[in-house]
């Protein structure tokens, strides 16, 4: 028997990543006991998983109704957005840093972008997936452990979005944003702290594009 720490974070993975592919989209009613047979484990890690999405603001308590995936408005993804940029951007010298001392963290960035094709051919939830785990990574490299889960938070506040992003991208976009990826990988691997910086600011802003679409979508 797993101890319960292993099962609540299996629980919090698991119900997270249905929120993110949209199996769960927002307004669903997310049922203990559905979830945990689902799974195969206890009601117990559950509920303390939903209760974690909850403080994470992925999931909402609503009187009479439950506990039911939140629903973000197109200020609140706004909002998201500003702290993502600022987050990588604030990792910059930090991440050069340890790029220019462990060359293998670019390797792993280089081996990332080769799967970001693969990924689109497999739909959009696990292009969401290889995206959440570069920028991740990314951030990882800034040697901040509280940034690192502070980003994964502010991440997730915004899976639905970020879902509905991949899903509605044009293919011309979803090029775009690949090159993006590159002018990253290049500027860490060049230390060129302006092209990083211009990279970030720029992969991020193209999610804007989106927010009117979004803003319709979210009105439903």
């Amino acid at each position: 028997m797993k101890p319960t720490g292993s099962m609540l974070d299996y629980a919090l993975n698991e119900i997270r990543a249905r929120i993110q592919s949209g199996e769960y989209p927002p307004g669903t009613k997310l049922t203990t006991q559905e979830i945990s047979d689902s799974l195969g484990i206890s009601r117990t890690p559950v509920i303390s998983a939903i209760n974690r999405l909850v403080s994470l603001g992925l999931v909402e308590a609503i009187p009479r109704r439950g506990m039911v995936v939140a629903k973000m408005s197109p200020e609140q993804v706004q909002d998201v957005l500003e702290v993502r940029k600022m987050m990588e951007l604030y990792a910059i010298s930090g991440a050069l840093r340890t790029v220019a001392a462990q060359p293998e963290a670019l390797a792993e960035l280089r081996r990332m972008l080769d799967g970001f094709h693969g990924a689109y051919e497999k739909g959009d939830a696990e292009a969401e997936n290889v995206e959440f785990r570069f920028h991740s990574k990314y951030i990882e490299l800034a040697g901040n452990k509280q940034l690192l889960e502070l980003y994964k938070a502010n991440w997730s506040v915004a899976a639905i979005f970020y879902f509905f992003f991949r899903t509605n991208q044009p293919d011309r976009h979803r090029e775009m944003t690949l090159q993006h990826h590159v002018q990253m990988v290049d500027a860490l691997a060049t230390g060129d702290e302006l092209l990083l910086s211009s990279a970030i600011q720029t992969h991020v802003n193209s999610c804007y594009d989106l927010l009117d679409l979004y803003r319709a979508f979210n009105s439903k």
